[in-house]
C-alpha cells in the first residue's frame, strides 16, 4: 500500500499534470481553450481522491484495519 509521501507525491503530479494539459491547451489553439475552471476541477478530483483512495485500497486488498 502506499505510504502518504507517495500519495502527495502522486498528487503533486496529478495537479502539475492537470495544469500543463491546461497551458497546452491554450497555446496550441486547435479548437481547444485552456480554462482556470477545468483545472480547479482537475485539483479537486485530486484531494477527492487523495482522501478516499486509502479507503478504498484497504477495501478492495482487504488489509489494514481490523484484517488478519
Amino acid at each position: 500500500v502506499l505510504t502518504p509521501r507517495a500519495m502527495i507525491v502522486i498528487c503533486l503530479l496529478s495537479v502539475l499534470t492537470g495544469g500543463i494539459i491546461e497551458i497546452a491547451q491554450e497555446a496550441m489553439h486547435i479548437g481547444r481553450s485552456g480554462d482556470w475552471m477545468d483545472f480547479l476541477a482537475d485539483t479537486t478530483g485530486v484531494m477527492v481522491a487523495y482522501f478516499a483512495a486509502p479507503t478504498a485500497i484497504r477495501k478492495v486488498l482487504k488489509v489494514g484495519k481490523g484484517s488478519n
